[in-house]
């Protein structure tokens, strides 16, 4: 099956020891920020650094010219090269796009959206017979709650679910540059792309508003 037509929201998950180990790493990661909390609140490995104590993290976050924005290069796969703001420094180019989607992404639309959110959750509850995922739930409540906000409906040779996490997954939780993960994006980013882009097209020829 093609990773566009799949349907599967997650990748396989590791088995026997790989998964017995990333199980036990994740189990030590509070005990390894106390230990760095203790002995070496900003550590550093390479060209990167660690910081672990609240007042350096909000320092880091807060001093652009020293520390480089890490999202381009993996946004730059997903969109094509064009620019967006998620992978940009404190420029003149990105105060423009954060304003741009500041005008389509209003404050006063939040009330309606939680509403929707709400209703489109308490049919699903309802319609599931007494048993329900709640990961599955909160998944389909915010993929359709977006597709109709932002006004793209679902593909006809795919799922925005398992696209969207693919390459939430390739941009967010990929540290060690995964091949197959990449491959998979390298099928699914120009898709969602040209998906978006005929929607674009679609509603300019068809006018009117919205």
């Amino acid at each position: 099956m093609s990773v566009l037509s799949s349907r599967e929201v997650l990748r396989p998950a590791p088995k026997g020891f790989k998964a017995w180990l990333a199980a036990k790493a994740m189990g030590l990661i509070p005990f390894g920020f106390r230990l760095l909390r203790t002995f070496k609140p900003i550590f550093k490995l390479g060209n990167n650094y660690i910081p672990s104590r609240y007042d350096d993290v909000r320092e880091v976050f807060a001093t652009d010219p020293a520390f480089a924005v890490p999202y381009k290069d993996k946004l730059d796969v997903i969109t094509g090269d064009q620019p967006f703001f998620l992978g940009m420094g404190d420029t003149p180019a990105y105060h423009s796009g954060l304003t741009g989607m500041q005008r389509v992404v209003r404050a006063d639309d939040l009330p309606a959206l939680g509403r929707s959110a709400e209703e489109r959750a308490r049919k699903l509850v309802e319609a599931a017979g007494g048993s329900i995922e709640v990961v599955g739930l909160v998944r389909d409540v915010t993929f359709g709650l977006l597709g109709d906000y932002f006004g793209v409906p679902e593909p006809a040779n795919g799922s925005l679910q398992a696209w969207a996490m693919r390459l939430f997954e390739f941009q967010f939780a990929d540290p060690g540059g995964n091949k197959e993960l990449r491959a998979e994006v390298d099928e699914i980013a120009p898709a969602l792309r040209a998906h978006i882009q005929s929607e674009i097209e679609r509603r300019r020829a068809a006018g009117g508003a919205g």
